[in-house]
């Protein structure tokens, strides 16, 4: 075998088929051609230029015209004649629409091909693994995951490549991606009227009435229709072939079960029911009522008799009958999984009417839409099917009547079954579609002060401040060692003589409020800076700019300064969100995501600036030590929107959050402006109230979030806490049962940077989603004068 390859723009026709010509003479015939242009050049729709168009459709749109004009030129007697084209062409993309328009143009040629009697097919491809863009881009490749659109294997992709081209019966078009439904649905809502009337209830939703009496010899029977629907649909899509033609008592290696396919059919049973329910042997002499006995009666518990209808001259294949001798059934197979109904139809959009022959009445042909099991691999969208009795050779296709669901089962002849098909309305209700307006976090960047400070030195330093006496240094030395951090971060460094506490304790406080006027902004534009960068986006399209401080004041505030200093649209909106305290990180995330929520077009970037150190004093009291032991310096950033664009690496999605005041706690955490600064006051009952009210809080804020996260509990989630002190972090582990597993990226911020107030929990996340072991879901907690909490659920997408 030999490859022959030209080199040559298929956009020219004239140029195409002159290249085709100069091939040598020996090559045999062509028999199949295989069109794959994955041609990009996106832009936000209110930026495209006919340029970009151009880019993309040259290759695809017409590349793909001028091979159809060039078979029928050449007369090129085609078995195959397969287009690639993409699911986006089905949903839509705002940032693709050149892309999605030429999609548009293949899966229309593929259609026109076949109602003009020749071979096509196309296929709308969901992302590929380890192929094409979006597994090139990590972040693109985790955001169409958590959109309900995970990687498709090439395995895959090649399983069904080849039933396609040894099954002229296959229509011709096929979406072909593995699709989590629930997660597809809430974020693609125009797909939700194209596909709900194709979904059954899963098996593990239904409820399963048993026998009364389990010991009776004459146990009442029951039919599970839905699961005979699932085996049959998956059989005949496996197979290939019509579920009419399978009959349930036959081994399926009758109809063509090989052993790649009963590779695959058992990864489907491993997946949907129970791991080695059946071993490669067994499914070799497999039939479908085998199969649906054994599912029943390892997940029943009780021993299943199928009884059916062995009629061969129905075409109709019965339900089973199941009888139950034992009472338990937890029905369990899977969580919230959408089932295909495998015989809706739909009507086929043709371009024109066409009769190729005179002697065969024209007819309106169907869209038969069926689907793969979506959690066991490969969803497919089938297109233009042949009725019964006709060969495609012969049929007609025509134009119909507008869009309308109409399914049927094999025995009715396209008769309607209301019984085959069940709205979606546990996932969206069909009266108030639902689009997806969870703000997203897109990029973040924190700063601190250059140097970072061993927690030892600053002891030895800071101690010598509070007193001459011994006893006193010694004790000041032991929190600081209590403390169990390393390293802080600080714009004052008190290891030095003329940097030190007491000599800080003799500034007034506009002399405290000129160092904050001096670095704030200046850190305020470094975290920024490395948030739009992580970004990625256009710095004109920043809505708005958020402060957030609570150790200084700065009038007009920063984010007006950083106005200029990032370049930002002179007409940004402005918010300071000020004197929140510890907890204003979330604070500040629960405000921008209701801004980010208004709009798919805001993006509203927020900073959090923090100068602990720069108000330690030597005041009598332990707070005022444990403050200067742990408080520290540093600013965080982040971008929020909504609705993220395919150039966006969305980190986290904010699910739900909530905020509580705690009665009668108002003395337990004070910052009152004095004439040498602000003055902290820390209540040794902190840890404590904090410990007592998480756990309720907790639930409150997770039960929020429960129509979101499956009933996910406390225990699967990542803790991603403000690191207000090793005494609260821990608090928090003991009330809500946390092991240290849960909370080691606040411990990492914590003890490499201490508490840096409204920024540290920010830094936490920042942290965080640079690993690669994040569970799918995280809380974060902050806490602040008031005492206050402030909550929040995320969704881990990096």
């Amino acid at each position: 075998n030999k490859i022959h390859f030209i080199k040559v723009d298929i956009s020219h026709f004239d140029l195409f088929i002159a290249g085709i010509k100069n091939l040598n003479s020996d090559i045999p015939p062509i028999s199949s051609v295989f069109h794959l242009a994955a041609v990009y050049d996106d832009v936000p729709m209110s930026q495209v230029t006919l340029d970009n168009i151009n880019n993309v459709h040259n290759p695809k749109a017409y590349g793909a015209l001028n091979l159809h004009r060039m078979s029928i030129t050449l007369g090129w007697r085609l078995k195959n004649f397969i287009l690639f084209s993409s699911i986006t062409g089905l949903t839509g993309y705002n940032d693709q629409c050149a892309y999605n328009s030429a999609n548009c143009i293949l899966d229309s040629l593929a259609h026109f091909r076949k109602c003009s009697g020749l071979p096509a097919f196309v296929f709308n491809l969901g992302p590929m693994k380890g192929e094409g863009k979006v597994s090139s881009n990590k972040a693109i490749k985790s955001l169409f995951k958590n959109r309900g659109l995970p990687s498709l294997s090439l395995k895959k992709l090649f399983g069904a490549l080849e039933s396609v081209i040894n099954n002229k019966d296959i229509p011709s078009q096929l979406m072909v991606s593995p699709i989590n439904f629930n997660d597809y649905l809430l974020n693609f809502a125009s797909m939700r009227v194209k596909m709900s009337h194709l979904y059954t209830p899963s098996f593990g939703q239904m409820n399963l009435s048993n026998a009364n009496d389990s010991t009776s010899n004459s146990s009442s029977g029951f039919t599970l229709e839905s699961l005979n629907k699932i085996v049959f649909a998956k059989v005949s899509e496996l197979l290939s072939i019509s579920e009419s033609k399978i009959q349930p008592d036959h081994k399926l290696k009758e109809y063509g079960l090989d052993s790649l396919l009963t590779v695959q059919l058992k990864s489907w049973i491993d997946k949907e029911f129970e791991k080695n329910l059946f071993s490669h042997i067994q499914l070799a002499s497999i039939t479908v009522n085998s199969l649906v006995e054994k599912v029943l009666s390892k997940n029943g518990n009780g021993v299943v008799k199928l009884e059916t209808n062995n009629n061969e001259e129905s075409s109709t294949t019965s339900s089973p009958v199941v009888k139950v001798s034992q009472q338990q059934h937890d029905g369990k197979l899977s969580e919230m999984s959408p089932l295909i109904c495998p015989t809706a139809v739909l009507p086929s959009l043709s371009p024109r009417e066409v009769n190729l022959n005179p002697k065969t009445p024209k007819f309106i042909s169907k869209l038969n839409m069926n689907f793969l099991d979506p959690q066991s691999g490969v969803s497919v969208v089938a297109g233009n099917s042949t009725p019964r009795g006709m060969s495609s050779s012969t049929t007609t296709r025509a134009s119909t009547p507008r869009f309308s669901a109409s399914p049927r089962t094999p025995s009715s002849g396209g008769a309607a079954s209301s019984s085959m098909h069940s709205p979606l309305s546990s996932l969206v209700p069909m009266s108030t579609p639902f689009v997806n307006k969870n703000p997203y976090i897109l990029g973040i960047g924190t700063a601190v002060p250059d140097k970072a400070l061993s927690q030892e030195k600053l002891s030895e330093s800071i101690s010598k401040d509070f007193s001459d006496a011994p006893e006193i240094q010694e004790r000041v030395r032991k929190i600081f060692g209590q403390s169990q951090i390393n390293t802080r971060h600080l714009v004052r460094d008190y290891t030095e003589p003329e940097n030190s506490i007491k000599h800080r304790s003799k500034e007034t406080i506009t002399e405290v409020n000129d160092v904050f006027k001096k670095y704030a902004p200046t850190l305020s534009k470094r975290a920024c800076k490395k948030a739009i960068k992580d970004w990625g986006g256009d710095v004109q399209e920043i809505t708005h700019v958020m402060s957030v401080s609570s150790t200084g004041i700065v009038v007009p505030d920063i984010n007006f300064k950083l106005i200029e200093e990032l370049g930002l649209d002179k007409d940004v909106e402005r918010i300071s969100l000020n004197f929140m305290g510890c907890l204003a990180g979330l604070s500040s995330l629960r405000v921008a995501a209701a801004v980010a929520s208004q709009s798919p077009k805001h993006r509203i970037l927020v900073v959090c600036t923090e100068l602990c150190s720069i108000h330690f004093s030597t005041t009598e009291g332990t707070d005022q030590i444990v403050a200067s032991s742990i408080f520290a310096d540093g600013s965080a950033a982040y971008i929020v929107g909504v609705q993220p664009t395919i150039n966006e690496k969305p980190l986290f999605e904010v699910l739900s959050s909530i905020n509580r005041s705690v009665p009668k706690t108002e003395p337990a955490m004070t910052w009152d402006l004095t004439t040498q600064g602000w003055d902290l006051g820390l209540d040794a009952s902190i840890p404590h109230v904090i410990g007592s009210g998480v756990d309720q809080f907790v639930k409150d804020l997770m039960a929020k979030a429960k129509h979101q996260t499956s009933n996910v509990s406390a225990k699967e989630c990542e803790f991603l806490l403000h690191t207000g002190g090793k005494s609260i972090i821990l608090n928090i582990e003991n009330a809500l049962g946390l092991d240290n597993k849960q909370t080691r990226y606040t411990w990492d911020i914590y003890k490499s940077y201490g508490n840096m107030s409204s920024a540290s929990v920010i830094f936490v996340m920042d942290h965080a989603r640079k690993q690669h072991d994040l569970p799918p879901y995280s809380v974060s907690l902050a806490f602040g004068p008031g005492l206050a909490f402030e909550g929040c659920i995320l969704k881990n997408i990096v």
